[in-house]
């Protein structure tokens, strides 16, 4: 845990903080870290594990 982590612990659990404030800050910062996310679109075979045509006729 870094210095700044322990500190807003601590200030939060004097009071000295709004958690609710914190908390919104927070995932803020969250979502501006993970950046852009591509959902996939569609059914599940874009999962599924494929095998080349050339791959299958040696098998």
């Amino acid at each position: 845990m870094s210095l700044v982590e322990f500190l807003v612990i601590v200030f939060i659990s004097l009071g000295v903080f709004d958690k609710s404030k914190i908390l919104s800050y927070y995932q803020k910062l969250i979502k501006l870290q993970k950046g852009q996310e591509r959902l996939t679109v569609g059914d599940s075979s874009i999962e599924e594990s494929w095998i080349w045509i050339e791959q299958g006729e040696e098998e």
